[in-house]
């Protein structure tokens, strides 16, 4: 994915400006960190840098991802559905995964391999605090107000030590982009001087 976006943005004749949301959000940071000349701006919902846990924020905050970790990669590999049923629960509340309809849980299902791979990069991710200090590129962060204390964290402790990062609250949670778009979308649009159409 990664690799992906890099050819898309060094493809252009001009610095771009990128919007992105959870893993898409981590991406755009590495696409700043290793290109600072060819991303302009960023406007992210909630990116995913869980490294950075492992050495900074609250000490409660880097134990309770370590059970995170736990949670989503145990000693004993857990079925799919389960391991769905976890990661689903995770970001939208106890049940969500029980109250999705059967044709929605058979979209994540065909999705899983992939899902999987990324979440296991995520929570494994070597980048700490210091590798993300050189990203120069203005951002704002959107941080739903139901975020959880891992993203929560992660997003505050980039704000505060990014030179030109920024941390907006917006209501909903971390897929707000969808569930709250008419509060999200705006934001994340001016971050980079858009228009949302219509």
């Amino acid at each position: 994915d990664l690799e992906a976006c890099r050819k898309i943005v060094l493809a252009q004749d001009e610095p771009v400006d990128i919007v992105g949301h959870s893993y898409g959000g981590h991406i755009a940071l590495h696409l700043a960190h290793d290109h600072p000349d060819r991303v302009r701006r960023m406007a992210l919902h909630e990116p995913i840098a869980w490294g950075l846990l492992q050495s900074a924020g609250p000490i409660e905050v880097r134990d309770s991802f370590s059970a995170l970790r736990n949670r989503f990669f145990p000693e004993i590999p857990m079925t799919q559905d389960v391991w769905l049923q976890n990661f689903v629960d995770y970001w939208n509340g106890d049940g969500a995964w029980a109250r999705l309809h059967e044709r929605r849980q058979e979209t994540w299902r065909t999705r899983y391999l992939k899902i999987h791979y990324e979440v296991r990069h995520l929570c494994f991710d070597p980048y700490e605090l210091s590798y993300w200090s050189h990203v120069l590129t203005p951002t704002i962060i959107t941080v739903s107000e139901g975020a959880t204390i891992e993203e929560s964290t992660t997003c505050h402790l980039l704000a505060d030590h990014l030179e030109n990062v920024r941390c907006v609250q917006t209501p909903g949670g971390h897929m707000a982009p969808i569930t709250h778009s008419a509060e999200v979308l705006p934001v994340l649009a001016d971050a980079i001087g858009a228009r949302i159409p219509g």
